[in-house]
């Protein structure tokens, strides 16, 4: 581990799954609802990690309501093509 105070680690089999795992860590770390994702952002196809997707709003379409809390913002660096 990068440091000693990292004593531990979680393993995933996709991307998806680890934006799951966030979505339920910092919801219960920080003991709050709202999440801010990025304009633009790809995070997976699982319920979660669909919702926090904003790239391509087809990944959610037939699947609403998502989940509750999320705020969308757009990066001052973002480039889209």
């Amino acid at each position: 581990m990068p440091h000693p105070s990292l004593d531990s680690f979680f393993f995933v089999n996709s991307g998806s799954e680890a934006i799951e795992a966030a979505l339920k860590m910092v919801r219960s770390i920080t003991r709050k609802q709202n999440i801010i994702t990025m304009q633009g952002a790809y995070h997976g196809r699982t319920f979660g990690a669909m919702a926090v997707t904003k790239s391509k709003t087809i990944y959610a379409d037939g699947f609403s309501p998502l989940m509750v809390g999320l705020f969308s913002i757009l990066s001052l660096n973002a480039t889209f093509v």
